[in-house]
């Protein structure tokens, strides 16, 4: 079986949650192949990510540019596709997690429940990244963005007052900016302003999941690395706008609330009330 994904890691890690069960009755037990397809603004993020899934195999990243027009339906729709230039399916999933699409929805004919706990392979680099960055103390990891919608939201909430804020709240913790390569501006900017260590475009996936698995917690908006620190039970305090994405959102790619993570609304919480939250998971 052939699928072609979105490009972002928590677009795929929504599809991983029931890949497993989706290749016993749609595959016959085979490895589904993974394929991504590139990020519009040439960003391409989640390969490495899915090659750390034992379950699937990573075929490689698509251009889409030939298809934009299709693409855009798909995304807008929230559907399906069958037989997709080459691929037995396209699965695109933006729309219907907006709109609050029960999970069930987006797999026709696969009756099979999500796995919260799919299995992740963990390097040695990962797991190196990860006890050396606990030896050096605690940290909380911070990730913040200033593109697409994520603009709307950082204006809502100004990040340096929240991160000032966690500091105060935490003050045995180191702060971590994180982000990829494209994040770096706003990122050193952001440790410029507070004071924070800025590690930014210079950490691997591997690296970068060793440093959530050993951060005290993780503070970010709604995207892929705040869902990859929930998926691997980091306390997260997750950052969102009633605006964009409904409460519905949350039972789409998380387990039952067990304490270890807390979506926080960016505009009804002051930034004292998002520290107090990264101070009762620390």
């Amino acid at each position: 079986m052939k699928l072609l994904l979105p490009p972002g890691i928590g677009d795929v890690h929504w599809c991983m949650l029931k890949m497993q069960a989706l290749a016993r009755e749609m595959a016959g037990g085979d490895l589904p192949e993974v394929w991504l397809s590139s990020a519009k603004d040439g960003k391409d993020r989640a390969g490495d990510y899915v090659k750390k899934l034992p379950f699937v195999t990573f075929g490689g990243y698509f251009d889409m540019r030939q298809h934009r027009k299709e693409m855009h339906r798909v995304f807008g729709d929230g559907q399906v596709i069958r037989e997709f230039r080459g691929f037995d399916v396209f699965y695109a999933y933006n729309r219907a997690v907006e709109d609050g699409t029960p999970h069930e929805e987006w797999w026709p004919g696969a009756e099979c429940e999500a796995d919260f706990n799919y299995p992740m392979r963990v390097s040695v680099e990962e797991e190196d990244t990860r006890r050396r960055n606990e030896a050096d103390g605690p940290y909380i990891l911070v990730s913040f963005y200033k593109h697409g919608w994520y603009r709307e939201w950082s204006m809502a909430r100004d990040p340096a007052t929240v991160v000032r804020a966690i500091k105060e709240a935490c003050p045995e913790h180191r702060i971590i900016i994180t982000g990829a390569q494209w994040d770096l501006p706003v990122a050193s900017a952001l440790a410029r302003e507070t004071g924070a260590s800025c590690m930014a475009g210079e950490t691997s996936i591997d690296e970068l999941f060793g440093m959530i698995r050993g951060a005290s917690a993780f503070v970010g908006h709604a995207a892929g690395n705040a869902m990859m620190a929930v998926h691997l039970r980091t306390p997260t305090v997750m950052l969102w706008s009633p605006e964009r994405f409904g409460r519905a959102m949350w039972s789409v790619w998380a387990p039952p609330d067990e304490g270890h993570y807390a979506p926080v609304d960016l505009v009804e919480c002051t930034a004292a009330q998002i520290a107090g939250e990264v101070r009762a998971r620390v």
